[in-house]
């Protein structure tokens, strides 16, 4: 065919890296999540003509250092991991702040759900949540435990580790 021929003459000019065929991509899919119109930054980052088009495979260890996750959260609890608590040593379900829980959420809550929770996880699928908690209810904590957080995730397996705070001065400690 005469596309085909074409292909091969430019595929055989040294000057061309590549030759293909100039597809179609379209996002045809959005998730059922009643929430899901109220999440700007989905589309922001491209979210959006990945879902319903490709679905993850494998399995990725995301720790959250924050204030612990809800394990009870509907949109999470099947998403969860045990993990710890620097702070008191218990297992980091449960969550005084809120703030752990809504970061979890953004990372991995199910999605396509008709819950009254109702957000979509950027990470859709294959994605465990390993609670740390390093911040208090107020949201305060000190370098010392988030770095004993952040060493006890990667001894436990966590592949990523989410840490959604800040200060502005600079720790050598906590950059090692």
């Amino acid at each position: 065919d005469e596309l085909d021929q074409v292909m091969v003459r430019y595929g055989a000019d040294p000057r061309v890296v590549r030759v293909e065929l100039n597809k179609v991509r379209q996002s045809n899919a959005i998730p059922s999540d009643p929430f899901y119109s109220q999440q700007w930054a989905l589309p922001k980052i491209g979210w959006d003509l990945v879902f319903g088009n490709s679905m993850p495979v494998g399995s990725v260890i995301v720790a959250v250092l924050d204030t612990g996750i809800e394990a009870s959260h509907p949109d999470l609890g099947s998403n969860i991991i045990p993990g710890t608590s620097i702070l008191d040593g218990s297992s980091g379900l449960t969550d005084p702040s809120g703030h752990g829980t809504m970061v979890a959420g953004t990372i991995a809550a199910r999605t396509n759900t008709a819950s009254a929770e109702g957000i979509a996880g950027v990470a859709y699928a294959g994605v465990r949540l390993m609670p740390v908690t390093v911040l208090d209810a107020d949201g305060l904590g000190q370098d010392g435990d988030i770095i004993a957080g952040v060493m006890w995730a990667v001894d436990h397996g966590a592949n990523v580790i989410v840490m959604a705070f800040s200060n502005p001065g600079f720790s050598d400690s906590l950059q090692d």
